[in-house]
C-alpha cells in the first residue's frame, strides 16, 4: 500500500473512532479528548519524528499513572475502571494513528520537495524563453571555461542585479531584461541565465574588452526600447574577466 493510501486510511480510522467515542462520553470528556487530539496534531506537525514519538510515549505513560491515581483516590468500581480503561485505550489509539499518519504525511511532503528540486535541476530553460536555469547555466559555463582555458582564450561574466529596483516592478520587468540580454549576445556561443528573481548572469566567451563593451551597448539599446532609461540606472551591472 502506498504512503498516501496508508495516510488516508489512518485519517479515516481516526474520524470513525472519534465519532463513535463522542456517542458514549460526556460533553466534558469530549472537549478534553478533542483538545488533546488538536494539541497532539500541532506537536506532530511541528516537531521531528523522534520528538513526536517521545511525546507519544510520555503522554501514554503520564495518562496511565494519572488514571491509576484517580482510581486509587476515588475508589473506582470495576465497572468504572473498565469504562476508564476503554476511554484511555481509545484516546491512545487515536493518538497513535495520528502519529503514524503524520509520519507518512511528512514522508510524502519530503518526497514531493525532493522531486520538485530534481525537476528544477533537470529543467534547462525558464518557461518558453531561451533563459537558462541556474543549474544549467553553471553546468554549461564550466564546460565553456574549461574549453577557453585549453585554448588560452578569455571571456567575461556579467552580472545584472535588480535588488535596487523597486520590488513592485522588478518582477514585471525581469522577462524584458532577460530578453534584452539574450538579444545582446551570440546565440551559439554565449550564455544567459537567471540565478534568482533579481539576478541575471551573462557569460561571453572568447572575447576581449571591446567585445564586452559591444554586448553592454547592445543590452542598453535593447533595454531602453522597452523600459525607461531611469530604471537602467538602478541596475547593478558588474563584469568579471574569466
Amino acid at each position: 500500500m502506498k504512503k498516501y493510501q496508508k495516510s488516508s486510511l489512518f485519517w479515516l480510522l481516526q474520524v470513525i473512532i472519534f465519532i463513535v467515542f463522542i456517542q458514549f462520553t460526556t460533553t466534558a470528556q469530549t472537549i478534553i479528548f478533542t483538545s488533546v487530539i488538536i494539541l497532539s496534531a500541532i506537536i506532530y506537525s511541528l516537531s521531528t519524528k523522534r520528538i513526536s514519538f517521545i511525546y507519544f510515549v510520555v503522554i501514554t505513560l503520564a495518562t496511565i499513572f494519572y488514571f491509576l491515581f484517580l482510581a486509587f483516590i476515588e475508589h473506582w468500581s470495576p465497572a468504572e475502571q473498565g469504562k476508564q480503561i476503554l476511554l484511555h485505550f481509545t484516546t491512545m489509539t487515536v493518538l497513535f494513528l495520528l502519529y503514524i499518519s503524520s509520519y507518512h504525511l511528512k514522508d510524502i511532503v519530503n518526497e514531493n520537495i525532493e522531486l520538485t528540486n530534481k525537476m528544477s535541476e533537470l529543467e534547462k530553460f525558464i518557461g518558453n524563453t531561451k533563459l537558462l536555469t541556474q543549474s544549467e547555466f553553471e553546468n554549461r559555463a564550466q564546460i565553456i571555461k574549461n574549453s577557453m582555458q585549453r585554448r588560452n582564450e578569455t571571456g567575461y561574466l556579467i552580472s545584472i542585479d535588480l535588488s535596487k529596483v523597486n520590488s513592485n516592478i522588478s518582477e514585471s520587468i525581469l522577462l524584458d531584461i532577460s530578453i534584452s540580454a539574450i538579444k545582446s549576445v551570440r546565440n551559439q556561443f554565449d550564455l544567459v541565465g537567471q540565478f534568482s528573481s533579481n539576478n541575471i548572469k551573462i557569460l561571453i566567451q572568447n572575447t576581449n574588452e571591446e567585445g564586452l563593451n559591444i554586448v553592454k551597448n547592445r543590452f542598453f539599446s535593447n533595454f531602453t526600447e522597452k523600459i525607461d532609461e531611469k530604471i537602467y540606472d538602478q541596475l547593478l551591472i558588474e563584469s568579471v574577466k574569466i
